[in-house]
């Protein structure tokens, strides 16, 4: 069952988000740092989900594909996974933003399957 999106809760989303993309321009932001706030993205939309997030996808897929672009390793593993549970609990909604996603998807989990050679 769906639980409908507070404003507060929308609210957060969207600072949250702005948080990331703000990471992403600062070079000198603790990498950690971004992998959390990624992994609060899908967490937040996991957990609301459905129809009450739906027009929140395109901006949390622009986000965590940027974030993702700029980072490497291990960081890059926590992105992916919060841009799954996005996708998860976007259902259909996400399916514009596949293309989008799947040279990351591929980048992030081929280099990590190498590093641990």
């Amino acid at each position: 069952m769906c639980v409908p999106c507070t404003p507060t809760e929308a609210s957060m989303l969207l600072h949250i988000r702005f948080a990331l993309l703000t990471c992403t321009a600062c070079s000198n932001v603790v990498q950690c740092r971004r992998a959390s706030l990624a992994l609060a993205v899908g967490c937040i939309y996991r957990s609301k989900g459905g129809m009450s997030l739906q027009l929140g996808v395109a901006n949390a897929v622009a986000s965590l594909t940027a974030v993702s672009q700029a980072c490497k390793g291990a960081v890059q593993l926590w992105i992916l996974h919060g841009l799954c549970l996005t996708a998860n609990a976007a259902g259909l909604a996400y399916v514009p933003y596949c293309k989008v996603s799947q040279p990351m998807l591929f980048s992030g989990t081929m280099s990590q399957r190498f590093l641990h050679k």
